[in-house]
């Protein structure tokens, strides 16, 4: 049943905006102010901050699931 889905896909088993998936997106949002307010929000680590914030929440977004990027894990 779970082959070829990512760990993220198979949390409640598919279901979408489940209370484990809303508290699993929220981790990096609060690691990501954390960790810039512990930078003072410093430019060049304040950007590295930004883009893997928005890298990470965007992968799982609703939109994203079973989207495979450059193909990696597909089975096509």
């Amino acid at each position: 049943m779970y082959n070829g889905l990512t760990w993220w896909e198979q949390i409640d088993n598919g279901k979408q905006l489940t209370p484990n998936i809303k508290f699993l997106t929220i981790v990096p949002v609060i690691l990501y102010l954390i960790a810039s307010h512990t930078i003072d929000y410093q430019h060049p680590m304040l950007f590295f901050n930004t883009i893997a914030v928005v890298v990470l929440v965007v992968a799982k977004f609703p939109n994203m699931h079973k989207v495979r990027i450059f193909g990696i894990n597909s089975k096509y």
